[in-house]
């Protein structure tokens, strides 16, 4: 099993979380940063009613592309 940082990082979250653990695991990021996130699609996740469900894993692909984008940066930098 491929496990990374994240993996370990969030194992003890449940595969779908709500908007108060979304905003836990970015670091306790605001809740209208939060929604903001959810409304411009940047997360991938479900609205049932007046909640959302956002999928760990969907958490795990947005911090490895907003890390994936800071490498690059940083290489930009270096060169």
């Amino acid at each position: 099993m491929d496990r990374n940082i994240y993996d370990v990082m969030f194992e003890n979250y449940k595969d779908l979380v709500g908007i108060n653990e979304l905003r836990e695991m970015l670091g306790g990021i605001g809740r209208n940063k939060a929604y903001g996130l959810l409304k411009a699609n940047k997360i991938k996740h479900v609205k049932i009613g007046s909640n959302y469900k956002i999928p760990k894993k969907c958490v795990i692909e947005y911090l490895k592309g907003a890390q994936n984008v800071a490498d690059e940066h940083t290489q930009a930098m270096v060169q």
